[in-house]
């Protein structure tokens, strides 16, 4: 206890008994007992106080941890506005290329052939699959 061992005890113990005297001794000592057994309860009773208060003080952070993950859960990722913001404007340039591959199909099918030499199944009229959808502005 407080690091003091027999040797030192009993020194301090003779010193008491020299300046205090062995009339007032016992009862010095009891006061002394209470004293320290009043501090060694109130000790237990500010500990118990302090891990009651620190578990009060976990919950509400383990509900805020909590409430943050189903928050980030339930949110729209932007990483997905992001890809349908790319894929619209890949559809886009699509429509864009086809458009226009359409345009300068007739010169690229002829393949150095003159106009006279094609015929009906080579003609682009009659293909439809590379011509981009007409959609109603």
């Amino acid at each position: 206890m407080f690091g003091i061992g027999w040797t030192e005890f009993i020194f301090i113990a003779l010193i008491l008994l020299l300046f205090v005297g062995p009339k007032h001794l016992p009862k010095m000592m009891r006061t002394f007992g209470r004293v320290v057994g009043e501090l060694k309860m109130a000790s237990r009773d500010l500990r118990r106080q302090i891990e009651v208060e620190a578990h009060d003080l976990k919950s509400p952070a383990q509900e805020i941890r909590d409430m943050g993950n189903e928050l980030m859960e339930s949110m729209p990722s932007p990483y997905d506005e992001i890809e349908e913001a790319q894929q619209d404007i890949a559809n886009e340039l699509k429509e864009i290329d086809t458009s226009k591959s359409g345009a300068a199909l007739p010169e690229a099918s002829t393949n150095g052939a003159s106009p006279e030499e094609l015929t009906d199944t080579d003609s682009p009229e009659g293909d439809t699959t590379s011509q981009p959808p007409k959609t109603e502005e």
